[in-house]
């Protein structure tokens, strides 16, 4: 990470169940990298567009219609965790990192937690 993405800022790892490493960094947006369990790299996917801060929330801070959507669409999912995307000191929205049935998925809202995107991450 340190040699080809030096300005980012690490929030998040995870050791998947295959041994991979999934890495959630920030650099004006947020980033998902994986890594093989020997450390190689594997690939790497924006999971916002560009924010001036973001914030690591628990999830019952997250909008109640997010939760519920996420509970609705992704049955028994494993929250890993949610950061809020602010611009000027203003919410702009919501990444939440989940896992469902082994795949780690970035679900993204805006602020008032109306689903935007999801992003398979692995």
């Amino acid at each position: 990470m340190a040699g080809n993405f030096p300005k980012d800022t690490l929030l998040r790892a995870y050791q998947n169940f295959d041994s991979t490493i999934l890495v959630i960094s920030a650099d004006n947006g947020l980033y998902a990298t994986l890594f093989s369990s020997s450390g190689n790299f594997i690939k790497r996917i924006s999971l916002s567009p560009q924010v001036a801060a973001d914030q690591q929330i628990m999830q019952d801070s997250l909008p109640s219609n997010a939760l519920t959507f996420l509970s609705n669409s992704f049955p028994n999912y494993v929250f890993e965790s949610a950061l809020s995307l602010t611009l000027n000191n203003v919410v702009q929205g919501y990444v939440v990192v989940i896992d469902a049935d082994n795949t780690k998925y970035s679900v993204w809202f805006d602020a008032t937690g109306k689903l935007v995107a999801i992003k398979t991450i692995w």
